[in-house]
């Protein structure tokens, strides 16, 4: 499995990274955590908490999605990429995100007469990714 990392455009026009662990991939895609249905709607339920500063962070869909996916596994690495990215969109309030493998981006970044938002924009614009998430 090659590394991949997922770019987010922020609500301000700013980048972010998330660089994902292949262990957490490999385990969604395999067959989880594990858990009994009493215990994966106890993480659902704490998932909804509201933080320090009263904002939930999961929503009950999300939250029910979540705490199922990790427990039992079994999606597409496809899948797993798109539920990060909804993830992030719920927390942090990206607008926009992008599949891309690490390698890629980190000899991109390494040059530098390129900026991160350049580069970022123009992977986003003229579809430089590998792949779409859906």
């Amino acid at each position: 499995m090659k590394l991949k990392a997922i770019l987010h455009r922020k609500h301000d026009g700013g980048i972010a990274f998330e660089y994902v662990s292949p262990n957490f991939v490999s385990l969604l895609t395999s067959n989880g955590y594990g858990g009994d249905p009493a215990y994966i709607a106890e993480q659902s339920r704490r998932l909804r908490i509201p933080d320090e500063a009263g904002k939930v962070l999961f929503s009950n869909d999300l939250a029910d999605r979540w705490s199922f996916s990790v427990a039992n596994g079994d999606m597409s690495e496809s899948a797993v990429y798109a539920l990060l990215v909804e993830r992030a969109k719920s927390q942090l309030g990206f607008t926009d995100s992008v599949l891309v493998e690490q390698s890629e981006l980190e000899s991109a970044l390494a040059s530098e007469s390129v900026d991160r938002d350049s580069l970022v924009y123009d992977t986003f614009r003229l579809g430089l990714h590998t792949s779409e998430i859906d």
